[in-house]
């Protein structure tokens, strides 16, 4: 079995802070039959800023201190380890340090969220979310089938911006409903079919069996979402 040890480089969340213990640890692995060494992994989910130059200094601490666990694994006599580390916000800067695979998730799909925090990426959106007006139940608002087992509901409303409907204003979701308010309500009759970019991706795409591949106007395949089906293997 391969494993790899995580590192806690500052998010206080899981894994061990680099340093002696660190290093004890990896020597741990090459002395503990069945077990392979893997490598090391550093997720920096809490450096995340919208000004590139503050990330970056961020970035830079971070991988000094890698550098020198580095070091100190191949002075005890092991080849230097594998690397993986970041997340979006930093995997501009981390590409640059030669040797670091980067966990650069969100921009594979990309949400309205991630442009906001990290406006430096320039991604392009590549999932949105189906869904139909199934009520209007006043003059001004429609009722939608996209609940929050639909969507990420961890964040702040608005949590899908719908191309145009950027305007309205979401006054109610619960479980299978989203009602919105705007005036132009009689535009939207039941049954209408609406498209929007979800505000965080990442949770979002694993509430779903299957994605549909559309291209060029047409849904051409359709894909299972893996993280849907997870199970502890271990």
């Amino acid at each position: 079995m391969e494993l790899v040890v995580d590192l806690n480089v500052g998010m206080n969340r899981t894994g061990i802070v680099p340093g002696p213990e660190a290093v004890a640890l990896y020597k741990l692995l090459f002395q503990t039959p069945a077990i392979v060494a893997g490598g090391l992994h550093a997720y920096d989910g809490h450096l995340h800023n919208p000004d590139h130059d503050t990330v970056g200094r961020s970035v830079k601490q971070m991988c000094d201190a890698l550098d020198v666990l580095i070091a100190e694994i191949q002075d005890a006599g092991h080849p230097a380890p594998r690397i993986i580390a970041g997340g979006t916000p930093t995997s501009p800067l981390l590409v640059r340090y030669p040797g670091i695979e980067v966990g650069a998730g969100t921009t594979v799909l990309w949400d309205f969220g991630q442009a906001t925090t990290t406006p430096y990426l320039s991604c392009i959106n590549a999932a949105v979310l189906m869904s139909r007006v199934i009520s209007r139940p006043t003059a001004d608002r429609i009722c939608l089938d996209l609940g929050y087992k639909s969507v990420a509901c961890e964040s702040p409303q608005p949590r899908v911006r719908f191309f145009g409907l950027e305007d309205a204003e979401i006054v109610l979701q619960n479980e299978e409903h989203l009602v919105m308010q705007t005036p132009r309500a009689a535009e939207y009759p039941v049954g209408t079919v609406l498209y929007g970019i979800p505000r965080h991706i990442c949770p979002t795409v694993a509430m779903h069996s299957y994605v549909w591949q559309v291209k060029d106007g047409n849904a051409v395949e359709r894909w299972p979402v893996v993280a849907r089906t997870r199970r502890i293997t271990v």
